[in-house]
């Protein structure tokens, strides 16, 4: 039932970030992992906290630390048990244990101070999807944006713009240890599975933009376009470059102005195809 389904996924820095103009930008604190195998698919997206010197770094750390472990793990239990769902907070538990260990470790080889590495590398939210034959679900630490058959959901914001980084449970939160775990937010039987798009909270900014007029004429559009316009499964770096696009810096006024995705814009569009490029 896998062989059908594929997968795609763009990330671009915001017009915040770039720093229309000006001769250095900061870099796309948001990063993406991908894992297929005959058993399982796993797409996560990590947005690294923008107060982070470095936050780009543990988001691409991060992204393949998830995306490797919940493939790793969830194909070893199914193929013990082929029929095994992933509601269970033991599953999740043990994610959550093997990254934070995993980081906790190279945090205190990285400095003497654990807690400013964390807080320069490794703050960052996370939202994936978990596909089996059987089930998918979509997971999440922290804000990002999700829909699952055309039914788009917002995760955040959270009180004071401050959203949960699960190695918070290492250097110390107000936040309950309940906000600092995995939490499964949506189910759906396979069979009943169209489409999925995940998403850093970026996309919110794209949901705002669905009138703007782009400078070489048309409009960014409803999000709806990545999974109902398949050229988006057919080329690897067609979300890229649509995202690019419309964040495209234009001279307005003999000022420079960047484009509507204030926000770094990171999402991945899970689809059922006839054939994956």
């Amino acid at each position: 039932m896998l062989e059908n389904i594929c997968v795609a996924g763009g990330s671009i820095p915001g017009a915040d970030h770039a720093m229309p103009g000006k001769p250095g930008w900061i870099n796309n604190h948001d990063a993406y992992a991908v894992r297929i195998d005959e058993r399982t698919i796993v797409a996560v997206v990590c947005d690294g906290c923008g107060s982070g010197k470095h936050s780009e770094v543990g988001a691409k750390i991060a992204s393949e630390l998830f995306a490797e472990n919940i493939s790793t793990y969830a194909r070893r239990l199914l193929d013990g048990n082929p029929a095994t769902k992933f509601t269970q907070e033991k599953f999740w538990h043990r994610i959550e244990q093997q990254i934070t260990s995993y980081l906790t470790v190279l945090s205190g080889a990285m400095g003497e101070s654990v807690t400013q590495v964390v807080d320069n590398f490794f703050l960052f939210t996370l939202i994936g999807v978990l596909v089996t034959e059987n089930e998918a679900y979509i997971f999440s630490i922290g804000d990002g944006v999700y829909a699952i058959n055309g039914d788009v959901r917002i995760l955040g914001p959270f009180p004071k713009n401050e959203p949960p980084y699960i190695m918070y449970a290492l250097t110390g939160s107000s936040l309950t240890s309940d906000m600092l775990k995995i939490k499964v937010n949506y189910v759906v039987p396979t069979t009943s599975l169209e489409s999925i798009l995940i998403g850093s909270d970026g996309v919110s900014y794209f949901l705002d933009a669905e009138e703007y007029i782009l400078p070489g004429g048309g409009v960014v559009g409803p999000l709806s376009q990545f999974w109902e316009n398949d050229l988006y499964l057919k080329n690897p770096d067609a979300i890229r470059r649509r995202l690019a696009i419309i964040n495209k810096e234009v001279v307005d006024e003999k000022r420079i102005k960047g484009g509507p995705l204030k926000d770094d814009t990171t999402l991945i569009v899970v689809k059922k195809f006839n054939k994956c490029s």
